[in-house]
């Protein structure tokens, strides 16, 4: 199949790909390890069972489940959602901010996708425009995640 350019890109191997493959080497190496990374939170049960118990709950609850899921809202999130999060953040750390500041993604590879890819790379005034990092070890599922090479700089 033919593909553009920002699809040559996506059927590369990236970061996160080689990432998840050696963490899936070595949860087939040793039985017994945990699965702590890659992206994904640890199994905690206690979380578990509390998020088990909300589901049960929202599944018992006439139309809930049908409310959390059936409607099509806003590309950047169901605004009362939006709402609720900036005023969460408003009380618990006195940020200014609104619901027009809160945008919902499906994950954090995808948010961090249209950040450095609105932040970085060529400009309409002809400039090029880079990411700076700071010199910690950095999470190897973003290094691919620019559509142009040299996005990225470090500095100590």
């Amino acid at each position: 199949m033919r593909y553009s350019l920002f699809g040559d890109k996506f059927k590369e191997k990236a970061g996160i790909t080689l990432l998840m493959e050696d963490l899936g080497d070595a949860m087939a190496a040793k039985s017994d390890m945990l699965m702590l990374g890659g992206g994904n939170p640890g199994y905690v049960p206690a979380i578990q069972q509390a998020v088990r118990t909300r589901m049960e709950e929202v599944l018992a609850e006439d139309g809930a489940f049908e409310r959390m899921i059936g409607d099509y809202s806003n590309p950047s999130g169901d605004k009362g959602f939006r709402q609720t999060v900036a005023t969460f953040l408003k009380a618990e750390y006195g940020w200014g901010i609104g619901p027009e500041t809160i945008v919902l993604t499906n994950g954090s590879q995808t948010a961090f996708f249209y950040l450095f890819n609105l932040f970085s790379g060529p400009t309409a005034a002809g400039a090029f425009r880079k990411i700076l990092l700071p010199l910690v070890p950095e999470y190897i599922g973003y290094v691919d995640l620019g559509l142009h090479p040299g996005i990225f700089s470090t500095r100590k």
